[in-house]
């Protein structure tokens, strides 16, 4: 009995379940900016988002995919973007660079789930995560790496990652392989440098959204 629970222990993780699981939860979020503030530009953006409240319809993403100026801001479910829907900013934070949206629950088709989020990950370096997105109009998309640093830029942590991200992928989950929770929000690249991505360490995410769950202001 030993020795079948020691081999159990050691199995890999389920790479395809955990990805099975994220299409679920993960839109494409897109924003119209007609009358934009600085650095903000006049046109339409695209980005992705994941849902983390489902009986609230709220969903994650960046401030920069939902925009800070005034816009007109959708979803769009599945491989279809024939049907995109008009959701509402809840909140938007400009230092972390990320933003909640709530779309109408009853719009959320009946299999959707929401992502767990890692809010206690103790993120170590060389840990296996999986970027997951719409890089440049690529439905669902992954990518697979590990933690090259987790450090400090501009005052902020960021998860550093080699895992390939693109346009397209701001806003999507980070997911650590062994534990198949969200521990970042997919926020930039560096030009020209492949292989040198980062994402919004979720631990610092986890707080507002408790704030926003209890009606509070962050």
């Amino acid at each position: 009995a030993f020795a079948v629970q020691a081999a159990s222990a050691q199995s890999p993780p389920d790479l395809g379940g955990m990805l099975r699981d994220a299409q679920k939860y993960t839109v494409k979020v897109r924003a119209t900016v007609n009358w934009p503030f600085a650095p903000e530009q006049f046109g339409t953006g695209q980005g992705t988002g994941f849902v983390i409240d489902r009986e609230k319809g709220w969903i994650l993403t960046n401030a920069h995919v939902a925009k800070r100026s005034a816009a007109t801001v959708e979803i769009a479910l599945g491989d279809s973007e024939a049907d995109w829907i008009p959701v509402e900013r809840v909140y938007a934070d400009n230092y972390l660079d990320i933003a909640v949206v709530r779309v109408p629950p009853d719009k959320l088709p009946p299999d959707t789930t929401q992502a767990k989020l890692g809010c206690g990950q103790d993120i170590k370096q060389g840990s296996s995560v999986v970027a997951y997105g719409h890089p440049i109009n690529l439905t669902f998309t992954a990518t697979r790496g590990i933690v090259s640093s987790v450090r400090t830029l501009g005052y902020q942590e960021f998860v550093q990652m080699d895992a390939s991200i693109n346009p397209g992928n701001s806003g999507g989950p980070l997911l650590a392989v062994d534990a198949g929770e969200v521990i970042g929000v997919n926020t930039a690249n560096f030009p020209g440098a492949p292989g040198l991505g980062l994402a919004t360490s979720i631990r610092h995410v986890c707080p507002i959204m408790d704030l926003l769950a209890k009606g509070q202001d962050p």
